[in-house]
């Protein structure tokens, strides 16, 4: 199935496309460790049959038609998300894509091609109306090819790595300016609210279902080039959408290990610290990119990120399991008192 998406090049200063693109030369390589560090268990194992079960050698001559017949070869690199394989292909003119395949569920169950279709449906749509960048999409077939034996995308490859590939860890030289970035696609994202109905009263932002480090693209001098994974992306209402990337979210502190915390409610822990640090300074950032588009209504993202109850919440309906014992419980109880305190 071919496709028409584009990869959309912004003209806006706080996002690096045409220094990107101008440096290219300069990438160091993926750091794809994520599949090779798995420790035994049904993670790695799901990954190791699925790597047995597709034939590479159908998917190299299905991508090869996708180019007007160019040759291609499939490089060693083997890229691993949650649901995705990446492999890389190579076509005798030096071109590369990129083909995400998407892996059976841990239950074994295969995908019935909605959440790529999905996921192609709001990449065409973002491209079209904002400058967020995402990578051209060749080709998708989202039910399992019956040769390749896999549902995937063929796209661009973009030439950096995902937070994933990178620890998780952003350089504290380079936080600022990535949390900048981070922001002002937030922001965008948030002006789309209009584009969904004629009767929308919520406002009913694009919730990317997985915003944060670990799904955005960042060349070596950790510029953001790309946002990807959007197959769960959805129109929720505003307390869902305005909350931390999930990389900047915490489990509230009554959720969490009370010894985690001193008496007057403080993290005790270094990493919680500097997650409360980094939550502020991505705050500040979102400030600077909701002035710089000059909005100054009662919608702000900055403003609901400073509402802990609310920010509490919203994570807690990701968290939490109906009837689990410990704490969790504790979280409902404690935003209700502050509604009857009002």
């Amino acid at each position: 199935m071919t496709t028409e998406s584009n990869l959309y090049l912004s003209n806006s200063p706080q996002l690096h496309w045409r220094d990107y693109l101008e440096t290219s030369d300069s990438f160091q390589g993926f750091q794809w460790t994520y599949f090779a560090d798995l420790s035994p268990g049904p993670l790695k194992q799901r990954a190791g049959l699925f790597l047995s079960v597709v034939d590479w050698d159908q998917l190299r001559f299905y991508t090869s038609g996708k180019k007007y017949g160019v040759d291609c070869v499939l490089l060693p690199n083997i890229g691993l998300g949650y649901n995705h394989m990446v492999r890389v292909l190579e076509f005798v003119d030096g071109t590369r894509w990129i083909a995400r395949l998407r892996m059976p569920s841990l239950n074994g169950s295969t995908s019935d091609g909605a959440s790529i279709t999905a996921e192609f449906t709001t990449i065409s749509f973002v491209v079209s109306v904002t400058d967020i960048p995402t990578p051209f999409i060749h080709a998708m077939e989202p039910k399992v090819h019956s040769l390749v034996k896999a549902s995937f995308m063929l796209m661009d490859r973009l030439e950096g790595n995902v937070g994933m590939d990178l620890g998780m860890e952003v350089p504290s030289d380079r936080k600022a300016s990535f949390f900048n970035e981070m922001a002002h696609i937030h922001d965008v994202i948030q002006g789309l609210a209009e584009s969904f109905s004629i009767a929308n009263n919520g406002p009913f932002p694009l919730c990317h279902g997985d915003f944060g480090h670990n799904n955005i693209v960042v060349n070596d001098q950790y510029q953001a080039i790309g946002v990807i994974d959007w197959e769960t992306a959805f129109a929720a209402p505003w307390e869902v959408f305005a909350e931390f990337p999930l990389t900047l979210s915490m489990t509230p502190a009554k959720m969490d290990a009370p010894w985690n915390y001193d008496e007057h409610g403080n993290p005790k822990d270094e990493e919680l610290l500097h997650q409360v640090l980094d939550q502020g300074l991505y705050v500040e950032a979102v400030r600077k990119a909701e002035a710089a588009a000059g909005i100054w209504d009662e919608q702000l993202i900055s403003r609901s990120l400073q509402d802990s109850r609310r920010q509490h919440l919203i994570t807690a309906m990701r968290l939490f399991n109906s009837g689990k014992p410990g704490w969790y419980g504790k979280l409902v109880d404690v935003f209700w008192e502050g509604e009857k305190a009002k």
